[in-house]
Order: C-alpha cells, then sequence, then structure tokens
C-alpha cells in the first residue's frame, strides 16, 4: 500500500499533461546535487501531488538500480545518485498518455487488500495480480510496509478464499524456501532474475505463483 505509488498512478490518470511539463524541466536536471535537491523537496513538500509524482519518477529512473530506499522510521526516501543514470531519458511522451488512456476507467485506491477485496464484487473468472514486498530481511528498507512470514500466512489464507470461489490469481515474489512451501499446491514457476544491486548478496532467482 506505497501511497507514493498509488500517486504516480493518480496522477498519470488524471493529470498527464501537467506530469509531462514538470518532467521536461526535470530531464534537465543532470547533476548530484540536482538529484540531492530533488529528494529534499521529495521528502519535505507533500502538497503539490502532480510535482511529486514527477521527482518520484526522476528519481526511480535516476537511482542506483531504481531503489528508493525507504527509512521505517520517518517514510522519508534516500535513494542513492547513478553517476552511469545521469543522462537517463526520465520519461516519453507517448508512454504516460498510452498509460493515462488505459487507466482512463481503472479504479485506482490506496488500501489494505483484504479490505479492498471484501468490497469489490469479484467472482467466479475473475484475475487478482498481488505483487507483495519481498520476505527478505536485507532490503527490508526499500518498502514502506514490511511483509513478514505471518503477513504471507495471511495472503495464502486470502488465496486459498479465492482459489475456492474460481477466482483466478497471481503473486509475484521473491524464491524464498519458507514461501516456497506455504503456497506448495499451487503452481510455481521459478525464473532467474537480473538485477545489479543482487551482486551475489540476495536471492537471484524469483517465484511466479497462480492457482490456473
Amino acid at each position: 500500500m506505497d501511497s507514493d505509488v498509488i500517486n504516480v498512478y493518480k496522477v498519470i490518470k488524471n493529470n498527464s499533461k501537467k506530469l509531462i511539463n514538470y518532467l521536461e524541466k526535470l530531464n534537465k536536471s543532470y547533476t548530484k546535487k540536482d538529484f540531492e535537491i530533488l529528494v529534499k523537496v521529495f521528502n519535505e513538500n507533500k502538497s503539490d501531488k502532480v510535482l511529486l509524482a514527477g521527482i518520484y519518477i526522476y528519481l526511480n529512473k535516476k537511482s542506483f538500480n531504481g531503489n528508493m530506499y525507504y527509512n521505517q522510521k520517518n517514510y522519508k526516501i534516500y535513494p542513492r545518485y547513478s553517476e552511469s543514470k545521469k543522462m537517463y531519458n526520465v520519461y516519453k511522451n507517448d508512454n504516460i498518455e498510452d498509460i493515462s488512456k488505459l487507466l482512463n476507467n481503472t479504479l485506482i485506491k490506496k488500501k489494505d487488500y483484504i479490505k479492498f477485496l471484501k468490497e469489490c464484487d469479484i467472482k467466479k473468472g475473475d484475475f487478482v495480480f498481488f505483487d507483495p514486498p519481498y520476505l527478505v530481511n536485507g532490503i527490508q528498507q526499500y518498502y514502506k510496509e514490511i511483509f513478514d512470514i505471518e503477513n504471507y500466512k495471511i495472503l495464502k489464507h486470502v488465496c486459498d478464499k479465492l482459489n475456492n470461489k474460481g477466482i483466478n490469481f497471481m503473486i509475484t515474489l521473491n524464491k524464498h524456501p519458507k514461501l516456497k512451501e506455504l503456497f506448495k499446491e499451487y503452481n510455481i514457476k521459478i525464473f532467474k532474475k537480473y538485477s545489479t544491486y543482487t551482486n551475489g548478496k540476495f536471492d537471484e532467482y524469483e517465484m511466479i505463483i497462480t492457482n490456473y
């Protein structure tokens, strides 16, 4: 339930042209000093939602491996500047406009997924996609909301209910022995991922779990 990501989607949906105007200006910011100033603006000024969405996209594109580095105590972000990405183009007009059109009839909410599912009139034949945080202690700071194994047990219970109703679901997460065991009754596909961040320190494989 990342409010910053939800804000980006809402802004793309409702204010795509203004967002593009901001991104055109932000795209001219190349230096580490520019990057650090924008981090400070993002953390301290929460009033202009369109500007915040633009800065979030900028920082995500310009930071090391796109990691936002959330501080769990104050929910501020501390992304690391990447010299190799300083000339990256942070946006494409057509992409943002196309996504805005796709989101036109899409309901976007910041809400606990269990409450959200209860409010939705989902039925047999529908599809639910889950993209929860990784179960890896070492990268907890990259999420605003932390999932531990107990949270995943709750997710498993929710998935069991969906499965019993004939509702298809998919979960994407990191390959972890506890998670693999927890969801073993469902279809699990494991694939190797590429990430400059892992560098041999973390699991280099991910899993896709489905009931179909």
